[in-house]
């Protein structure tokens, strides 16, 4: 028997949400809309019996850490703060309201940031840090600048 010379491949979700990988060749439309059937068949008694569907991980697949709350309170939101570690290894607050899109690569909701392990910590951090730092002749004529 001759292949047919035309195909279309679709990459789809069931309503149970199942992947299925779904061909239709040309000339054989009863074929097809058979096979549709049997999907919505498979689908269902997947569905009934308990079977999950398998989830896609992205990032390695490595499990999602569980933020780390500090019990403060965000000055700003009133949103909880979680402690993190960044690349560079500091340690960072951040308000449980702050966003990141990677597609678009860009932050939204809240944007408070304190450094150190709470903001205890940061207030001790920022206290050393200003008594570290070396006021210039403006800013001590100026302290409100």
């Amino acid at each position: 028997m001759e292949e047919p010379k035309n195909s279309a491949t679709f990459s789809m979700t069931t309503l149970g949400g199942f992947n299925v990988l779904f061909t239709i060749r040309e000339g054989d439309i009863k074929a097809t809309k058979d096979l549709v059937s049997l999907v919505v068949a498979v689908d269902k008694h997947f569905t009934e019996v308990g079977f999950k569907p398998q989830v896609k991980s992205f990032g390695g697949g490595f499990p999602k850490k569980e933020k780390e709350y500090t019990g403060d309170i965000c000055p700003k939101d009133s949103g909880r703060l979680y402690h993190m570690v960044t690349k560079t290894g500091k340690d960072m607050c951040k308000c449980e309201n702050s966003k990141y899109d990677f597609t678009t690569k860009t932050s939204s909701g809240c944007d408070f940031i304190a450094w150190g392990k709470n903001l205890e910590d940061a207030k001790v951090q920022k206290a050393k840090w200003n008594a570290s730092k070396t006021v210039t002749a403006f800013e001590a004529d100026n302290p409100n600048f």
